[in-house]
């Protein structure tokens, strides 16, 4: 009787790693083709040159420090400066307390303070163009108030020449000789300026700066008008600022013939929009009165 012989056993398969299953056995490890490569360690000083780790700071290392021209200092912020264009809180206090006297003296007043609120920066600006940026010039302003043309004024002199300020009000005149120490203040009419620089020794004035409502102009002789033209020097200038919803009123017709009666030329400005009210600076040039 012939017997079957059972089938050959099938080599068994290479699994993964290497490994080599024997039948139903243990599996046993392949040697590996070659020693694997041992990686080297990243020094602190290579791996902090590579940038900040994930928090935001340089790697650093206990056991094998780096020097001190490698770490990073750490300086304290500066101090906030103050600008040089910034005002201190003196000149905004100043200025607030010259806002308020302004409407004090309005309401008292209303003729002779023409408005409730003092003039702007930009109208300061146009209304004292005419000063000389040489020499020492003499400066005389008409109803100054608070100062608002006076500062303009100041600037441009630079402590040259000398400033005269003539305010009728004394209330007024106290708080513009608080803010300005150096400034010649006489509190008199603007009629009474041919004595106030003859007992100041000065002959003539380059510029007058009239601050002045219309309103507070005389209707009879003599005329304010012709009381400055005859204090300027020939090629000296008188400014005049007025607001433009009063242009056309008696009193601003008034006063534009009695400049053109006193001077060879009078430009009437653009308007300031910058103001509260819009204004506008008139400009005469050149006295028709003769000299004595």
């Amino acid at each position: 009787m012939r017997t079957r012989r059972p089938p050959a056993a099938a080599p068994p398969r290479a699994g993964r790693g290497g490994r080599r299953r024997l039948g139903c056995g243990r599996a046993r490890s392949s040697p590996p083709s070659s020693p694997p490569r041992p990686v080297a360690a990243r020094s602190p000083r290579r791996r902090a040159a590579f940038g900040p780790d994930r928090h935001g700071g340089p790697v650093a290392s206990h056991e094998n420090p780096e020097p001190d021209e490698h770490r990073r200092t750490v300086h304290p912020s500066p101090a906030p400066q103050t600008s040089p264009q910034t005002a201190p809180l003196t000149a905004t206090l100043t200025s607030t307390a010259g806002a308020g006297a302004f409407l004090r003296e309005f309401l008292r007043d209303p003729l002779r303070t023409a408005s409730a609120l003092p003039s702007s920066r930009a109208l300061a600006l146009a209304a004292t163009a005419p000063v000389p940026a040489t020499g020492d010039p003499v400066v005389v302003e008409l109803g100054p108030g608070t100062g608002a043309f006076t500062d303009v004024i100041a600037e441009r002199l630079g402590g040259r020449g000398h400033h005269l300020a003539v305010e009728l009000n004394p209330r007024l005149a106290t708080l513009l000789r608080a803010r300005h120490p150096g400034l010649d203040v006489a509190v008199a009419d603007a009629a009474e300026l041919p004595a106030l620089l003859a007992a100041r020794g000065l002959a003539r004035a380059d510029v007058v700066v009239s601050g002045l409502p219309w309103a507070a102009y005389p209707r009879e002789e003599p005329w304010l008008t012709d009381v400055v033209a005859g204090c300027l020097n020939p090629h000296g200038a008188l400014t005049q600022f007025g607001y433009s919803v009063t242009r056309a009123l008696p009193p601003a017709r008034r006063l534009r013939r009695r400049l053109a009666a006193a001077f060879e030329e009078v430009v009437h400005g653009r308007a300031v929009l910058a103001n509260l009210p819009p204004a506008f600076v008139l400009t005469a040039r050149r006295p028709r009165l003769p000299r004595g």
